[in-house]
């Protein structure tokens, strides 16, 4: 079976929300997070997708970097391997883009409130049981009391959410799944709890991105990039204990399996660490990277 685009890529996240062709399904997207009193009606992408992005470049400083008829920024990442530093690089980054509003000789009052929205494929806040939180600037003894309007952040750790498509209720619902299942859906079959216009146009937005070759190729880049940090990250500890070779095998495994299968695939985890051969390792991910469900894969363990 050929698996369709991640939308958790970054190249695939910022070519669906940061193209002007598909300012529509990013204005759905925003509206579905933030449920400002006033949706969103229009935006100008101000960070434009371009296809000549390499694998060289880091892409962007953000994802997508957008802006409405009040002057409000949007600011939205996608990101793929949450580092223990991800707080902070998220406080930098939107304080970075807050304090670039003013010109010389402006006045505070022409400041404007920044949005950071992060989804996140993997665990920001473990004592959060939620899988969407959102943070303002509040007093510590009196939370009702904001001190400022013009900053809110918000996390979608997509690996917490964990509904089904009987249990999608809303837009959030439906672009949490989209983002978490997008590689599996298809135009042709898709599920009538995704019928929204803007889902169904990202779905086909992946779906021809998928037959565009150079998209294909500056994609899988990107993925095994993603595919390599995450391992890399798996194995910081372990590389030690296990020779080096050996532990960047289970870092690998283990990493495409969060990616392919999320929170269900954690009970294998345990499994792929136990296995102590180079060779056994090797045809597991033969295996996993051929198996198109969880089932299947965990059939491969002796």
């Amino acid at each position: 079976m050929a698996f369709g685009i991640d939308p958790k890529v970054d190249y695939a996240f910022k070519n669906l929300f940061g193209s002007p062709a598909n300012t529509f399904i990013l204005i759905d997207l925003l509206n579905a997070v933030l449920q400002l009193d006033r949706p969103i009606t229009d935006v100008v992408i101000q960070n434009p997708f371009g296809s000549k992005a390499t694998d060289a470049d880091k892409l962007y400083v953000v994802d997508v970097l957008a802006s409405d008829d009040r002057g409000w920024q949007f600011l939205v990442e996608m990101q793929m391997v949450p580092r223990f530093e991800f707080r902070d690089r998220v406080m930098y980054y939107w304080a970075r883009h807050f304090s670039a509003q003013l010109a010389a000789g402006e006045g505070y009052d022409e400041l404007k409130p920044v949005f950071m929205i992060n989804f996140v494929n993997g665990s920001v806040f473990p004592e959060i049981a939620g899988h969407h939180s959102t943070f303002h600037v509040r007093e510590a003894r009196q939370p009702d009391v904001r001190m400022t309007q013009l900053l809110e952040i918000h996390f979608v750790e997509l690996t917490k959410f964990g509904k089904g498509l009987p249990d999608l209720r809303d837009a959030m619902d439906q672009w949490c799944y989209l983002l978490r299942h997008g590689e599996y859906l298809e135009p042709a079959t898709m599920p009538p709890e995704l019928q929204s216009e803007p889902v169904r146009r990202a779905v086909e937005a992946l779906d021809t991105m998928k037959q565009i070759n150079e998209h294909r190729i500056l994609y899988e880049a990107r993925h095994k990039a993603a595919l390599d940090a995450l391992a890399s990250q798996w194995t910081e500890e372990k590389v030690l204990e296990k020779g080096e070779a050996i532990g960047i095998l289970k870092g690998k495994l283990m990493a495409l399996l969060q990616i392919r299968f999320g929170d269900a695939g954690v009970p294998l985890a345990d499994r792929v660490r136990a296995v102590r051969h180079r060779y056994e390792l090797e045809r597991l991910e033969r295996v996993l990277a051929d198996a198109t469900t969880l089932a299947e894969f965990e059939k491969a363990f002796p």
